[in-house]
């Protein structure tokens, strides 16, 4: 989460400084952000440079490294994936030899960590959305404390 953290709030001071080029530049931005390979990366910056090249000084500036893939120091993986299967794989290849009971129980208990951290970290905020919104949301939490797991 850090990075993207960082990646917005980097991309807030550039909006802010260069507001002339801001639509052009934001996807063609995040993008960047996400490139996997350097050759990806580097077109990706001419394009940058090409709507505005102090666009791309300033982004020199603050340090690739900071907000781009490609040129983190550190393995951000973890924290940049949104998919389920990919956060799942990176957690269990250590334990990959295991039994398929053992790997599954394994399986069980990261989720259910990461279900309950989510959880508590929930609970701890409320926005209110509107009385109709808030009533459905409260019908659904009743309901899901009547289901069941079946094996």
């Amino acid at each position: 989460m850090a990075h993207y953290a960082c990646m917005w709030h980097i991309w807030i001071n550039v909006r802010s400084k260069f507001k002339k080029n801001y639509l052009k530049l934001s996807e063609l931005y995040f993008a960047t952000t996400q490139s996997y390979t350097f050759d990806e990366f580097n077109e990706r910056m001419s394009k940058i440079e090409e709507i505005d090249k102090h666009v791309k000084a300033y982004l020199y500036d603050i340090g690739y490294h900071r907000w781009s893939l490609v040129h983190a120091t550190v393995n951000r993986t973890w924290t940049t994936t949104s998919n389920i299967a990919e956060s799942l794989n990176a957690v269990t290849k250590d334990v990959r030899e295991l039994p398929v009971i053992e790997l599954l129980e394994y399986m069980r208990t990261i989720l259910e960590r990461w279900t309950n951290k989510k959880l508590l970290n929930a609970k701890g905020m409320f926005t209110y959305l509107g009385k109709k919104y808030n009533k459905e949301l409260e019908d659904n939490r009743t309901l899901l404390q009547k289901m069941r797991v079946r094996v």
